[in-house]
């Protein structure tokens, strides 16, 4: 499945709206504009605070729903790395004796 940044705004749109602050909202809406660049989704990915009309019931947004799919394959994708790397780590270590063996 991939992730679409119609999907991902509309998503982080639906997570916005549940915001009670204007201000907090904003801040919410700077960091998943960051996060949509660093998806390589673009600019267009990134969620408008102010457009929230239309957001309640994102759970029903066949779109949305698609981009919180998406979301955990990159999640466990990310974490499947990080397995890997920490178990070379612990290799590494392991030869130069500086871990001790693990039952």
């Amino acid at each position: 499945m991939s992730l679409t940044g119609d999907g991902f705004r509309r998503l982080a749109e639906g997570f916005l709206a549940g915001r009670g602050s204007r201000n907090t909202r904003a801040a919410y809406a700077r960091d998943l504009a960051v996060l949509a660049r660093a998806l390589g989704l673009g600019d267009d990915a990134a969620p408008d605070p102010g457009a929230l009309d239309g957001v309640f019931g994102v759970e029903d947004d066949p779109r949305a729903a698609a981009a919180d799919h998406a979301l955990d394959d990159v999640a466990q994708a990310v974490l499947d790395v990080a397995l890997e790397d920490a178990r070379a780590l612990v290799h590494v270590r392991r030869e130069e004796g500086l871990v001790g063996a693990v039952a």
